[in-house]
């Protein structure tokens, strides 16, 4: 997760433009790249503490996903 905030804001650094496409896809096959990370991961032989960091974790990246997606839309739609 430490990795994944800091990976994000080096690209939202690079990346000023909010609305370019090349950061929403960029930022899109980061957070893709950590979703595979993450089903990689042996979820049955986590202790609790980190299955509910993997449960969360994997709920913000999604909602991540979302909302690049809902941006993509809004962005097409002006």
């Amino acid at each position: 997760m430490t990795n994944y905030a800091a990976d994000r804001g080096s690209l939202t650094r690079f990346y000023v433009i909010e609305n370019s496409p090349e950061r929403r896809q960029r930022l899109e096959k980061l957070t893709n790249d950590y979703l595979q990370q993450l089903q990689k991961m042996d979820f049955d032989r986590m202790p609790v503490d980190s299955q509910v960091d993997y449960v969360l974790f994997q709920r913000n990246l999604q909602v991540d996903i979302r909302e690049l997606a809902k941006e993509a839309t809004e962005v097409a739609q002006t």
